[in-house]
C-alpha cells in the first residue's frame, strides 16, 4: 500500500524546515532507510545531507523523550515532528494491548500540546478493507477522539505498485475537507517517492 512510503516521504519533507525524529518500529531497518535516502537524493551527497540535517532515524521508542531534548538542542526551540512506524508495533502489555495502545496515543495527544506533532501510523482493521473510515483503524479506539486529522489510503486487492493509492480524510478537526481528497502514484525517477494526482470527485 505505502504506508510508511508516504510517512518517510512527509517526514523528509517537513525535514526541510523543522526537527523530524522517525521511529521506524516496523523494523525496516536503519540502513535500508538511509538507502531509501541516497535513491531519493539521486546519489548526491549534498542532497542527502539537505535531507538528512534535520531528519533522525531510531529503531526504538524507549529514547522518545531524550530525542526531543536533543533535537530541541540541535535546532532550538520550536515544533518537533515525531512519525511512529507503526502503532501497532508500540511496546505494550501483552494482556491489555489495547489499553496500552490507548494510553500511548494519549501520550503524543499531550505532547502535541508542547509543540510535539505526531504522525501515527496505522495498520487497519481486516473488517474495514476497502472502506475508509473511523472505525477502520486497528486495535485503538482512542484515535477517534485523540486524533486531529485521520487519513486512509485505499487500493484494490488486484491493484499492482503502479496504480494509484486513494487518500481518504476520514476526520479533519480543523477544517471541513473530507473523504477522497487526492491519489498517489509512484515516481518513477524516484524510488520510494509518491506524487500526487488530482482524485476524480473531491468530496
Amino acid at each position: 500500500m505505502g504506508k510508511s512510503t508516504l510517512a518517510f516521504q512527509i517526514g523528509l519533507d517537513a525535514g526541510e524546515n523543522i526537527p523530524v525524529v522517525y521511529y521506524d518500529l516496523d523494523g525496516t531497518g536503519h540502513e535500508w532507510l538511509l538507502d531509501r535516502v541516497r535513491h531519493i537524493a539521486g546519489d548526491s551527497i549534498k542532497a542527502f545531507r539537505k535531507l538528512t540535517e534535520r531528519f533522525y532515524l531510531r529503531e526504538t521508542i524507549a529514547t522518545l523523550e531524550d530525542d526531543l531534548s536533543y533535537a530541541r538542542k540541535q535546532h532550538g526551540a520550536g515544533k518537533i515532528v515525531i512519525v511512529i512506524d507503526s502503532l501497532q508495533t508500540l511496546p505494550t502489555s501483552i494482556k491489555y494491548k489495547k489499553e496500552g495502545l490507548d494510553s500511548w496515543i494519549n501520550r503524543f495527544k499531550q505532547l502535541s500540546k508542547k509543540d510535539v506533532i505526531p504522525i501515527l501510523v496505522s495498520e487497519q482493521n481486516r473488517a474495514a478493507y476497502g472502506e475508509a473510515k473511523m472505525s477502520g483503524f486497528k486495535g485503538s479506539g482512542d484515535i477517534e477522539y485523540a486524533g486531529s486529522l485521520c487519513v486512509q489510503l485505499l487500493q484494490d486487492e488486484d491493484d499492482s505498485a503502479e496504480d494509484p493509492v486513494q487518500v481518504h480524510i476520514v476526520k479533519n478537526r480543523h477544517g471541513k475537507t473530507k473523504g477522497h481528497v487526492l491519489d498517489l502514484v509512484r515516481d518513477k525517477k524516484k524510488v520510494f517517492w509518491f506524487k500526487e494526482e488530482e482524485a476524480d470527485e473531491i468530496n
